[in-house]
């Protein structure tokens, strides 16, 4: 059974919890959220739930926890109107607890959800005193903005209106991926050899792609880094054999679907 919780905040900086009134976890306090009814989807049963148990009507931001081995996501939602007011027989109280000081939790799954927000908030925090990128991956834009709110991809292309998943290194909004280059399904269409600056054919790389390539700092990079690039129809990948990338090799995918 599809489940949905809601992380709200007031202006404190407070988090909402509901008391359950009922099975095991009576007494105990937890995220609002329920089961999801029928094809309504996630993010509408997050704001339905968290109206119909505190009394709160709020607009879903981001996706603060997806459940690894069950039907389980909570949202960040932010506070639009409705008065706090619990639901009984089903919630005996609700109210705004400190970070510091939350009452005993019903569910793992509000902890877990309690310590991703924390950690994102963090992030956002970090990334507001950090340059945004030089340049859009999708786009080749430099209008890039980070977002308002908290967000597992906290930067925005505002040209192209996507969103991006910032790296660990400044001004490069791109990340590593955990598979190594060349497995099936991807093709090596360039590259070059770094000692003597020998280049392999050049001609299926997409300029923006040769554009980026300076701004990844490859010469730097740990052997085991690589870098994805997006574009409308392809992934890329470029990957350094080794320290100094002594031979850098580029890889596409085609995106399909995705």
């Amino acid at each position: 059974m599809a489940v949905a919780f809601c992380l709200v905040e007031n202006k404190q900086g407070q988090v909402l919890l509901v008391q359950r009134g009922y099975g095991k976890e009576k007494y105990k306090w937890s995220l609002p959220g329920g089961h999801v009814d029928g094809k309504e989807g996630y993010r509408r049963a997050a704001k339905r739930e968290t109206l119909e148990e505190a009394g709160l009507k709020v607009k879903i931001i981001s996706t603060v926890m997806v459940g690894q081995t069950h039907a389980i996501r909570t949202f960040f939602g932010v506070i639009t109107g409705g008065k706090l007011k619990a639901k009984r027989p089903e919630c005996l109280d609700a109210r705004f607890f400190s970070y510091q000081n939350l009452p005993e939790l019903a569910f793992g799954a509000d902890r877990r959800a309690i310590r991703s927000w924390q950690k994102m908030k963090a992030r956002h925090e970090q990334l507001e005193i950090q340059p945004p990128s030089a340049q859009c991956p999708y786009c080749s834009s430099a209008n890039i903005r980070l977002r308002k709110y908290p967000h597992k991809n906290p930067y925005r292309c505002h040209s192209c209106q996507r969103t991006l998943q910032p790296s660990s290194r400044s001004n490069v909004i791109k990340h590593s991926i955990n598979a190594a280059p060349g497995p099936a399904g991807w093709e090596l269409i360039g590259g070059w050899n770094a000692w003597d600056s020998q280049k392999y054919d050049m001609s299926r790389v997409p300029q923006w792609v040769q554009d980026t390539l300076p701004s990844l700092d490859i010469h730097h990079a740990p052997a085991s880094y690589v870098y994805e690039l997006v574009g409308h129809n392809y992934r890329y990948i470029i990957s350094a054999t080794g320290q100094g990338a002594t031979e850098i090799l580029i890889f596409r995918k085609s995106r399909g679907r995705q």
